[in-house]
């Protein structure tokens, strides 16, 4: 199976007043590697929803079928709304601590 791998990675929960309780997760991350061919060492990516994580293997699943290897440690972060559109554009979860602090 063809994976992209992130190191420098974040499962980011959207934190939503309208559906408190749902939870949406996705994933940020830059890439290492990826064997599609889609991104370049260093890139970021803000991926679809999280369909399934496998933390012994380290793997996360999108809704659109791509798997991402994940290396390193990671976190995992709550944004809102207007964070996640930072993410989509490329700022990390890092830079928006700095822009809310």
């Amino acid at each position: 199976m063809l994976t992209t791998t992130l190191f420098d990675w974040a499962i980011v929960e959207l934190v939503a007043e309208d559906s408190p309780h749902q939870k949406r997760l996705f994933l940020w991350g830059l890439v290492s590697k990826d064997l599609l061919g889609r991104f370049q060492n260093g890139d970021y990516v803000f991926t679809s929803l999280i369909t399934a994580i496998y933390p012994d293997s380290r793997q996360v699943i999108t809704k659109t079928n791509h798997v991402y290897n994940l290396v390193g440690p990671g976190q995992r972060v709550k944004a809102s709304g207007d964070e996640l559109e930072m993410l989509r554009n490329g700022y990390s979860p890092g830079d928006i601590e700095l822009i809310k602090s």
